[in-house]
This record gives C-alpha cells, sequence and structure tokens, in this order.
C-alpha cells in the first residue's frame, strides 16, 4: 500500500485481482472509501498481473505499480481534477 503525499489517497496493490485499489483518506481519523480501481483487464497489456507493490512519486503525479507475474512497473498518471 502506498499514501500519496498529500494523505488524502490511498493506493492498494493486489496479487490474485491483479488490481489497484484506489480510497480517499480522512487526513483527521485515516478512515478510507472506496472510490475505484483498475484491473489487468480493464487496461489493455498494463502489465498489472499479480500486481505486487505499489509507490506514489514524491511529486504525487504518477503511481508506479510492480507486477510479479508481468515482471513490469505500470505508471499511473493521476487526475489533477480530482488527484487520484
Amino acid at each position: 500500500m502506498a499514501v500519496s503525499p498529500d494523505g488524502q489517497h490511498l493506493y492498494a496493490a493486489s496479487v490474485v485481482s491483479s488490481a489497484v485499489a484506489v480510497f480517499s483518506r480522512d487526513v483527521n481519523n485515516g478512515s478510507l472509501q472506496f472510490l475505484q480501481h483498475f484491473t489487468n483487464t480493464d487496461i489493455s497489456d498494463s502489465g498489472l498481473a499479480g500486481a505486487s507493490a505499489v509507490k506514489v512519486s514524491p511529486d504525487g503525479r504518477h503511481v508506479y505499480v510492480a507486477s510479479r507475474t508481468d515482471s513490469a512497473v505500470t505508471v499511473l498518471t493521476r487526475n489533477s481534477t480530482t488527484d487520484y
């Protein structure tokens, strides 16, 4: 899992689902609300099969997902309007 630099979003990688889930995070109490997910089938040839690790860039502009099955790193660009 990885939290965005502003603390407002959490990203979780799933090996079994070959996906990355996105949650909004309350910075005061840490509670989470599911927003959306990206799967290997949602993004053609995404390299998310067996997603095993996730990291948000220090500037908060990108999310990097390491895939054990695809032996790949997928780069997702965060939406500047929604910040996720």
